[in-house]
């Protein structure tokens, strides 16, 4: 089996924080490097050009382990991000199927992002429970529960599509 590739789509709400939270961001650091230049030869001002430079760097780390696309290969399933990727062996998993957004529950966030570039990181469902989560849209939920009782939720596009091939590769792994 040759390994095949599934986006990480962006839902509607992704879009909007993450461009809300761009334009903040240039917004505020604008703001404060114009402040800090009229403060310049004070504490305060120093102060100010830290917090410009803190913005974007959050920015710019939190990319990095935003979910780019899925794959299934013949051994596992891999999450691709900018930073490093994801893998979850075969023999890891014990279960892939769908779910919706009804048997997370009410979700909160313990680390990680909950929108910007998608929503990923460690997060307890009401209904769930403990799971890490490395989507980008509520409409193609899967769920991975592994071996050890870990729980891993993805979004791949298309997400039955993904399921049928992560099915005959697991069917095929021996």
């Amino acid at each position: 089996m040759q390994s095949q590739r599934f986006a990480a789509r962006w839902s509607l709400s992704v879009w909007i924080i993450t461009l809300a939270v761009i334009v903040f961001t240039v917004f505020a650091v604008g703001g404060m490097l114009w402040t800090a230049t009229r403060d310049s030869h004070t504490s305060e001002g120093w102060l100010l050009v830290l917090g410009a430079l803190a913005l974007p760097t959050v920015v710019c780390i939190t990319v990095f382990f935003a979910p780019l696309g899925y794959s299934v290969l013949p051994r596992g399933v891999v999450i691709h991000r900018m930073g490093r990727n994801v893998a979850v062996g075969f023999e890891q998993i014990a279960e892939i199927r769908r779910i919706d957004s009804k048997e997370i529950g009410l979700a909160i966030r313990v680390f990680g992002s909950g929108g910007l570039f998608g929503w990923f990181g460690r997060f307890y469902g009401s209904r769930l429970g403990w799971f890490t989560a490395y989507g980008s849209s509520g409409r193609d939920l899967v769920l991975i529960s592994l071996t050890d009782g870990a729980k891993i939720v993805i979004s791949p596009h298309p997400a039955e599509g993904f399921l049928e091939t992560a099915g005959r590769a697991r069917r095929g792994f021996v």
